[in-house]
């Protein structure tokens, strides 16, 4: 080969070699780029997700802390009645049995007894010998507040504590204060354990908006300085403190991104529901691409004279490139507590195999706040991978599922047969039977499924048939047990009943379609029948009949419910009047009261102006309000409560036991009478325990002044059984079903 064309390849070889070391570089730049971007997003989501978990860690101690002295408070008082030592004991062995290191009680007159777990109760303490804090606090609970200390160090011990604080009341005076302090290690404990998002290291501190560290965490990427304090650690500028001050002085949660110790830095800052506290996330992370940089460093160094190191470098920088690509993937498209897709992945997935898409399946698990709270998050979460595990064994290739949201989880499947569609969710359903027993033993796990079956034409996109599968979600939830609805014309026809109810409910009310069907309480004791519960039947023109089931969470949506309330209630006081026009025997009407119509403004006027009206005593009226109403805001619902006894109103409380507190709620209200929930008389409680607590129930709310009443009677052994508890009323269709006004009349007059 002659030296020209030596050259002209050399060139040639040259050009090719600096255009591919070019390409190589402007390839890697934008990879890199790109993969740092979906990483660092990917990083933001995570922490983002992690410190709401922690925060519901700390704010669900918190809140039970409250709870449980709140439910104390009453029962303790209770025990004073029997005397200063008998009262003493009580709080002694209350502090033994619960979490707290110290518990106390004070009267008004800041004269009370303290017990400290492994020591012997304290009496005749003066609040004034205690710590600055605990004063504070008990003074705050004094005015009719739960209080929450700052961190205080304890004279005896040495260490630091944080206490809570709660009123006592006797009637609707304060008479003392319940204070309880727990070691702040339990905090640290709760911060205190590694993230699951490999790859990331993360520190969860707790501070108070002045910056001051409250609790550090072991893990803390962050170096304490002599000031333990976040702002003189010159991390963030002077503009950026300011900003930072201000956004947790009103409360508010955001992320922060500032260079640490030559590192890119995420801060994430999370308040806390109680006092002024935060949770301060730092997070970092050490690139995966680090060897990429130190290769591409290498490449620039020997490309010049050893091509086949180029390629090399290259093949082994494609490779990287894929595995980082496929790791931050995972981040962002699966779920990183049960390896499942995610619902943004899940899309992907079942639009690509469109095809193949017959059906779309919504499975919930029901109560699953309930399961997180009662047997802890990781019991919980146990749970759902199991579940995740389960499904992922029933699917076939080509199908695909994902977790929607925290106990919500969404299948394709390839079958449009409703028989061979149910079968397999019904072999599910066996299976989620077997994790519950196997994680449970007596409590049964329950789900609610909705299935669409797909168009043909394939005009309909998936989120549409998601929409339609978690609208058939919704009736099978308001069924007992597991159950499947398909999205069908059984489904469509209640769509269109929820049309015909929203269309024609001015027009029933003027019409008169809303009918009074009663249904009577029985005196236990004397067996006579002595009220009744005032209940609504829609009748339409047609004779057709509206159940409450089909109308009543309608009007609750739009408001109409308070309408009805109204119209209902009139209804009462002209059944009152007729009767003693008649001459006839007059017995109490028990009306239902929305949440909407008890709040609002001139409620009780409304009430009063309609009685007024038809001139009926107000005494023969009672008006139930449901247990979750009456677990809001329980000072403004005694304010209201009183209005309505001035009146001469009586008030009850509905569906009581059907909530998680019951027992604050009995302690803190003035109602009347009290309605149990029939879930007392279930087959799946078992006698004794049933007995013991409605017993227990039964007795408390004597105490009180106020009556029961035991609902879901339905057979002789139910009554039987209730009359043993001492209860004073019964109602259910054991006694009757809800009948026409003439219909009672002639049975029950």
């Amino acid at each position: 080969m002659d030296e020209r064309k030596l050259k002209r390849r050399m060139v040639v070889t040259t050009i090719i070699m600096i255009g591919l070391i070019i390409a190589i570089f402007i390839g890697a730049y934008f990879i890199i780029h790109s993969l740092k971007s979906i990483q660092l997003e990917s990083e933001k989501i995570n922490m983002t997700s992690s410190i709401a978990e922690y925060r519901l860690k700390v704010d669900g101690r918190i809140s039970s802390n409250f709870e449980l002295l709140n439910s104390l408070g009453p029962f303790l008082k209770q025990q004073e009645l029997y005397g200063q030592e008998e009262f003493n004991e009580s709080l002694d062995v209350s502090n033994s049995q619960n979490r707290f290191y110290r518990m106390g009680y004070f009267g008004v007159d800041n004269i009370g007894a303290i017990s400290t777990l492994d020591s012997e109760i304290r009496t005749n303490v003066m609040l004034s010998d205690l710590d600055l804090e605990i004063q504070r606090i008990v003074e705050e609970s004094k005015e009719g507040k739960e209080s929450i200390s700052d961190v205080y160090v304890d004279k005896e011990t040495g260490e630091s504590y944080i206490a809570f604080s709660v009123p006592v009341y006797k009637g609707e005076e304060i008479v003392g204060v319940l204070v309880a302090s727990e070691n702040i290690k339990l905090y640290y404990e709760l911060l205190n354990y590694s993230s699951f998002v490999e790859g990331l290291s993360e520190n969860i501190d707790l501070i108070n908006t002045d910056g001051d560290f409250l609790v550090y965490s072991s893990q803390s990427t962050i170096e304490l300085n002599d000031d333990k304090n976040v702002f003189s650690l010159n991390v963030f500028s002077d503009e950026e403190e300011e900003k930072i001050k201000s956004q947790m002085r009103n409360g508010e949660k955001f992320i922060v991104q500032v260079v640490y110790q030559n590192k890119n830095n995420y801060v994430v800052f999370e308040p806390l529901e109680y006092y002024n506290w935060y949770l301060m996330y730092t997070g970092t992370s050490d690139t995966v691409f680090d060897s990429l940089y130190e290769a591409i460093r290498h490449g620039q160094r020997y490309l010049i004279g050893i091509l086949a190191v180029v390629f090399v470098l290259n093949l082994y920088m494609y490779r990287n490139a894929l595995v980082g690509r496929k790791a931050l993937e995972d981040l962002a498209y699966y779920d990183k507590l049960t390896g499942s897709f995610n619902l943004e992945k899940f899309k992907i997935e079942a639009t690509r195999n469109k095809e193949t898409l017959k059906s779309v399946v919504v499975i919930n698990v029901k109560k699953f706040l309930y399961i997180n709270k009662i047997f802890g998050m990781e019991r919980a979460n146990r749970i759902l991978c199991e579940i995740s595990k389960a499904i992922e064994k029933e699917i076939k290739k080509g199908e695909f599922y994902c977790r929607e949201n925290a106990d919500q989880f969404i299948i394709s499947l390839k079958d449009s047969s409703e028989d061979v569609i149910r079968e397999r969710l019904n072999g599910l359903i066996e299976q989620i039977k077997k994790i519950s027993k196997e994680n449970f033993n007596k409590y049964h796990i329950e789900v609610a499924i909705g299935v669409t079956i797909c168009d043909e034409d394939g005009k309909e996109q998936l989120s549409d048939h998601i929409e339609l599968a978690i609208f058939a979600l919704k009736e099978s939830k308001k069924k007992n047990g597991s159950q499947i609805t398909f999205w069908s014309n059984i489904v469509k026809k209640l769509s269109d009943i929820h049309f015909y109810v929203d269309s024609h409910k001015y027009e029933a009310i003027e019409n008169e379609e809303f009918k009074v069907y009663l249904q009577p309480k029985k005196q236990l004791q004397t067996g006579e029948y002595t009220s009744a519960e005032i209940l609504v039947r829609w009748i339409r023109e047609d004779g057709s009949i509206l159940f409450p089931d089909q109308f009543i969470s309608d009007f609750e949506e739009n408001g109409f419910c308070v309408n009805l309330d109204l119209y209902m209630f009139e209804q009462a006081c002209k059944i009152l009047r007729k009767w003693m026009d008649e001459g006839k025997k007059v017995i109490s009407l028990s009306i239902n009261q929305s949440k909407l119509l008890f709040y609002k403004e001139n409620y009780v006027q409304l009430l009063c102006q309609i009685t007024d009206k038809y001139q009926v005593p107000r005494n023969f009226l009672t008006l139930e309000i449901l247990e979750n109403l009456a677990m809001e805001d329980s000072s403004e619902m005694n304010r209201i409560i009183e209005e309505l006894h001035k009146e001469g109103f009586r008030v009850s409380m509905d569906d009581f036991g059907s909530g998680y507190s019951s027992l604050n709620v009995l302690g803190n209200l003035h109602v009347d009478e009290l309605k149990l929930d029939r879930i007392f008389l279930k087959k799946t409680m078992e006698e004794d325990k049933k007995k013991i607590i409605i017993r227990y129930i039964t007795e408390i709310a004597k105490k009180m002044g106020i009556s029961v009443v035991i609902e879901g009677i339905e057979s002789e052994v139910d009554e039987k059984f209730i009359k043993t508890t001492h209860a004073e009323y019964g109602q259910g269709y054991y006694y009757s079903k809800p009948i026409p006004l003439v219909e009672f009349e002639k049975t029950f007059m």
